[in-house]
């Protein structure tokens, strides 16, 4: 095997291992997601002044906390160049430990996204009534999130990535998405 057929090798599983086997990577996820919040026909009213992110995640898990520091500085590079409906993105994070604690650092961040990382199945019921209270969206780091309660998240079927939705909680969370946008996802029911 020629050294460039190596490199090329080494650089695919890379990119798999660090993504996950089956996972979208965080760069593609982000601007996925972000593409997305232009379909919620109440986005700009609900984001303020900044389409503000929170990446939630475990503390003291080691796979939560790596896949926060991977979307975080993806979403941190995509914020250089994408705006959102003319919105600049601000990216913060934040360890998840009860729902009132999330509650003040949704409305600490001025938070319009929560994007829950791995790691943090058990809290998936606390942290969607929270984010139904403030109305800001959840995105989950896997379909199995999105059938529990959150919104939206963003998964490999086969080579492709899919746009997965609850639109019963997306609702409840204020979100009118747009009938075309509608057309793009896989719908799930919680």
């Amino acid at each position: 095997m020629n050294r460039r057929r190596v490199l090329v090798l080494l650089a695919g599983l890379l990119v798999s291992r660090r993504a996950g086997a089956g996972e979208v990577p965080p760069d593609r996820q982000g601007v996925l997601f972000l593409r997305s919040l232009a379909y919620d026909r109440n986005f700009k009213t609900r984001s303020g002044s900044a389409v503000s992110v929170l990446v939630l995640y475990r503390a003291g898990n080691q796979p939560s906390q790596s896949m926060k520091t991977d979307m975080v500085g993806a979403l941190e590079e995509l914020a250089k160049t994408v705006t959102v409906l003319d919105l600049p993105v601000k990216v913060s994070s934040a360890p998840f430990t009860n729902g009132d604690a999330l509650d003040e650092k949704i409305r600490a961040a001025q938070a319009s996204v929560v994007y829950v990382c791995i790691g943090l199945d058990d809290a998936i019921p606390a942290i969607s009534e929270v984010t139904r209270r403030r109305s800001a969206l959840s995105i989950g780091a896997n379909d199995t999130f999105v059938a529990a309660g959150l919104s939206l998240a963003i998964v490999a079927r086969g080579t492709k990535p899919t746009i997965v939705l609850n639109p019963t909680a997306s609702q409840a969370e204020g979100c009118e998405w747009d009938p075309q946008f509608l057309r793009l996802v896989q719908i799930v029911k919680s």
